[in-house]
């Protein structure tokens, strides 16, 4: 049962992240558009751009810290990793 809540809970976070990213994007479309309309100019684009950026890449950032598969995945990738370096160094020892 509290599985299926945090199943939930982590789909609705996704789901958040996910429209923050599409803002993020219609964002981007109308700056360009009033940048081709000379409304805007490049260096306000630039700057606005940049902001928007890293705004985006934290909000990515917490979604891939908060998914606890992809921190399972990155903890066998290490635990592997080191296994492969000992199997590579000490091939005739047996782990």
């Amino acid at each position: 049962m509290f599985l299926c809540f945090l199943q939930v809970q982590q789909r609705e976070e996704e789901s958040q992240c996910g429209k923050m990213i599409l803002r993020f994007r219609e964002d981007k479309i109308k700056r360009l558009e009033f940048l081709s309309q000379g409304s805007l100019s490049i260096e306000s684009y630039l700057m606005e751009e940049k902001r928007m950026l890293v705004e985006e890449l934290q909000l990515l950032r917490a979604r891939i810290d908060r998914n606890p598969e992809l921190t399972r995945f990155a903890a066998e990738n290490i635990r592997l990793l080191d296994h492969i370096k000992r199997l590579i160094l000490y091939p005739h020892f047996i782990f």
